[in-house]
């Protein structure tokens, strides 16, 4: 990641009040049901009367209004309102005229893995607009607020955004915002529109992976009283001065007791944590980065073995520009930056042109819509607390079949969707049942998702306890 210069953009006047609108909407209709009871759902007729108050139609029909209990096994219910994530318009947060500045400030590169994205590109959030999940429940008024905020927009790849960061936003713990404001939030993510993210990460030169530079300053700061620039220096002239977690040099080893030691500084490592969450050492992307140093590696040679000409001397001066962060157009300029700084210094040795990529391979984190994680979840009807190995699902909007309808108590549920996404599906529908998948939902378009949910009942099955 490399700093993104965020220019200013002056909407058009239309999308300006549409925002303001939006957000003034969303504020007053949360206020409106805030002291409504628990154990009960908006009934058709409950979003026919807000609606009649003057609130948006797509606003109301996809307000979430429940009482959630965080798993099987706890007793304490919280009651929850917010919104699923087609309640945010993305023609104004992502309109052709913002779609276009974020894809020029950004180069047409993800801002967060530096990869080219020609036409798969979109206009993501920083702090996720539906809510950020902790210990698996969605914290849905955490960052509602937020979703027209041009501070909190993002252009990224659809991998970056929902394989990995998706709705995760960890924060200091005793910094974290909540439902009204975010001024004393301190997030543990890089925002590279906002921070210089070389400051918490850095790239190995030989083996194209990312380091978390914040935490490795520390270690050299504790252990052997180093100033920035001495461990700046150091870093850049020997990768074995770069210490890993899974090596078993003796500065690798130093390093891991140093972590033990310290485990308050690389939770709080914002370099740690951005690696961790974009998974920025995928296998995957490491391959990538590793073919684009390889490249200019024979560029670098090249230019340093033959006479001086003008040509070289274009190449030269194009290479100095990389090295000195002037060259942010570069597909994964930071690991360059990096790799020329390196190699300026005559490390030859090192680089071997056949490194292939140390970390273990991983399966991807399953990339669940954000309409799924956003809409659905379990209910329990007040009848059915001792139910087992079943579970009933709805969509939370006014179109769902049970939703829509329930007037008696009953409790909702969180899916866990890592353990719960190879369970079976059932649909049953005009006196037809038949099975489907999370899968398959997850690649449903949202209208036929909502279809599905409103002229069915949708239930998963499998190792699911009684709530009594």
């Amino acid at each position: 990641m490399i700093n993104i210069i965020n220019k200013a953009i002056t909407l058009n006047a239309d999308t300006q009040v549409k925002q303001k609108a939006a957000v003034k909407q969303m504020q007053d209709l949360i206020a409106d049901v805030s002291t409504w009871v628990k154990h009960k759902v908006l009934t058709n007729k409950d979003r026919a009367n807000l609606e009649a108050k003057g609130y948006a139609r797509d606003l109301v029909n996809n307000l979430v209004y429940l009482t959630e209990r965080p798993s099987s096994q706890s007793s304490e219910d919280s009651h929850v309102t917010g919104f699923t994530i087609e309640a945010f318009d993305p023609s104004i947060y992502a309109s052709d005229e913002i779609y276009q500045h974020f894809t020029n400030i950004n180069h047409h590169k993800c801002c967060w893995c530096e990869r080219k994205v020609a036409s798969d590109g979109i206009i993501s959030h920083f702090r996720p607009s539906y809510g950020r999940r902790e210990n698996g429940q969605l914290q849905r008024l955490a960052y509602y607020k937020q979703a027209y905020n041009l501070d909190n927009l993002m252009f990224s790849c659809r991998e970056c955004s929902e394989h990995y960061k998706s709705d995760r936003f960890p924060t200091i713990e005793k910094h974290q915002a909540k439902a009204h404001g975010i001024d004393d939030e301190l997030p543990l993510l890089v925002n590279p529109y906002f921070e210089q993210p070389r400051d918490f990460v850095r790239f190995n030169p030989v083996t194209a992976e990312a380091y978390p530079f914040d935490l490795i300053c520390q270690f050299y700061k504790d252990k052997f009283a180093l100033n920035q620039v001495d461990i700046v220096t150091k870093l850049q002239s020997d990768i074995g001065n770069i210490p890993s977690i899974n090596g078993c040099s003796d500065l690798d080893k130093e390093y891991q007791q140093w972590l033990k030691s310290s485990i308050s500084a690389q939770v709080l490592s914002k370099g740690s944590t951005t690696i961790d969450v974009l998974g920025l050492n995928r296998p995957s992307l490491v391959r990538q980065r590793l073919e684009v140093c390889k490249q200019y590696r024979a560029i670098w040679l090249a230019s340093n073995s033959e006479p001086s000409t003008p040509e070289t001397n274009k190449i030269k001066q194009h290479l100095e520009n990389i090295a000195n962060a002037e060259a942010p157009e570069l597909t994964f300029s930071a690991l360059l930056i990096d790799a020329l700084c390196y190699w300026q210094l005559d490390n030859n040795q090192d680089w071997d042109s056949d490194h292939q990529p140390t970390v273990k391979e991983e399966i991807a984190p399953l990339a669940i819509s954000p309409l799924l994680r956003s809409s659905l979840i379990y209910i329990v009807l007040d009848n059915e607390l001792s139910l087992k190995n079943k579970r009933r699902i709805i969509q939370l909007n006014n179109q769902d079949l049970l939703y829509s309808s329930t007037t008696g108590k009953c409790v909702f549920l969180p899916i866990d969707w890592n353990n719960d996404f190879s369970n079976v599906i059932k649909v049953h529908e005009n006196n037809h049942t038949w099975e489907t998948s999370f899968s398959e939902l997850n690649a449903s378009r949202a209208t036929a998702l909502s279809s599905l949910f409103a002229n069915a009942e949708v239930w998963a099955e499998g190792n699911y306890c009684s709530i009594s």
